[in-house]
């Protein structure tokens, strides 16, 4: 395989230099753009355009930022149901801090 600046060839790496892809759909857009264009130009130059882009490869950088976002999702979801059963928690201390009101004195109850 060869290399050409960290991307296995040079058709590879024109696709960031030209079209600078953020996401999936980017790369899809730019795939999409290449192949209309390719389809578009008349038949003798198509026999000189070579086709070896490594999708595969880009599309693995998008996979990876993928996959991490997911984990931020699910931790921050974590987080929010961790808060939800604090708070709903210290509902119920409030209550039971009221219900043992009776047997101490006010000024040991602090609310």
């Amino acid at each position: 395989m060869d290399n050409y600046n960290g991307w296995s060839n040079r058709a590879t790496w024109l696709i960031n230099v030209w079209f600078n892809p953020e996401s999936v759909d980017d790369l899809n857009n730019a795939r999409e753009a290449l192949e209309e264009a390719k389809n578009n130009c008349p038949d003798f130059l198509r026999d000189f355009i070579q086709d070896n882009v490594n999708w595969d490869e880009l599309e693995s950088c998008f996979e990876d930022e993928e996959e991490e976002e997911e984990e931020e999702e699910e931790e921050e979801e974590e987080e929010e149901e961790n808060q939800d059963t604090w708070q709903s928690m210290g509902d119920d201390h409030g209550d039971m801090r009221k219900s043992i009101k009776g047997y101490i004195k006010d000024e040991d109850v602090k609310e």
